[in-house]
């Protein structure tokens, strides 16, 4: 499955000025901190991004994540992204990257890291991992009342561990930007 282009809304990064991605201790966010997130591209649409849409819709984001322009990426083919698009994808991750967080089990991301160069939760995926599936939890053997959810991710996204993947395109004038 083909990556569609990603827009990084933020300064160009330059290879040295990466930060790897690193785990949390944030029991429950299935969220890391650093690697380089990304969202796809939407042209012809409101936004150029769902990200960006998410951002302007959020006047406490404006404040934190308003630039005035964005990056467009390619993401290149022989990148090994591993793609989320159900919730069975998601739990995979956790049974073969486990990491206990205070009686969460989460993803390793740093493990994961060495495997993939980044991770891509597409829209399906998304709305899958927002409600926890007691069948598959079940299957994995993952009995608790603590359940894992992408919840925190907020919206569809590309996080990124290896910036090689990535062939800049070109960078866009923010149009919704507010000083």
């Amino acid at each position: 499955m083909k990556i569609p282009l990603q827009v990084h809304s933020g300064d160009p990064i330059e290879y040295g000025d990466f930060i790897s991605v690193k785990n949390t201790n944030y029991p429950g966010s299935y969220r890391p901190i650093w690697g380089y997130w990304l969202s796809d591209y939407t042209p012809g649409s409101k936004y150029p991004s769902v990200w960006l849409e998410y951002v302007y819709n959020d006047p406490e984001m404006v404040e934190c994540h308003s630039r005035p322009y964005y990056l467009v990426y390619e993401v290149k083919d022989t990148s090994r992204v591993y793609f989320i698009n159900c919730y069975e994808d998601f739990i995979k991750l956790i049974d073969r990257y486990p990491l206990e967080v205070d009686n969460y089990i989460e993803i390793d991301f740093e493990k994961m890291a060495l495997d993939w160069d980044g991770i891509y939760l597409t829209s399906s995926g998304f709305i899958s991992c927002c409600n926890p599936d007691i069948d598959i939890l079940e299957m994995y053997g993952m009995k608790s009342t603590k359940y894992p959810s992408l919840e925190s991710w907020a919206i569809p996204s590309l996080l990124v561990f290896n910036l090689q993947i990535l062939k800049f395109c070109r960078e866009e004038k923010n149009i919704f930007y507010r000083d």
